[in-house]
């Protein structure tokens, strides 16, 4: 069974480029799951910058990088479809 939630909009913090703001929700997205106990979770993504630096294990010295290493290691613990 396959269940949608919408979480409430929450302001995120001033952040410097498109991509930053997309891995910060999906950072959130990834904790709000882990808060509830989701063991299997659809994550859809429409950058590709962020995409590919989420499959990618290569690591990065930015806030970005550090956000999407947040990201991996957050789903790792779930089934991120």
């Amino acid at each position: 069974m396959k269940m949608k939630m919408k979480m409430k909009m929450k302001k995120l913090p001033l952040v410097q480029s498109v991509e930053l703001a997309e891995a910060l929700a999906a950072r959130r997205v990834l904790l709000f799951a882990k808060e509830l106990s989701l063991f299997s979770v659809e994550l859809e993504e429409d950058c590709s910058r962020v995409i590919k630096a989420l499959i990618d294990s290569r690591r990065c010295n930015t806030l970005f990088g550090y956000v999407t290493d947040e990201c991996r290691s957050l789903g790792a613990t779930l089934s991120v479809l």
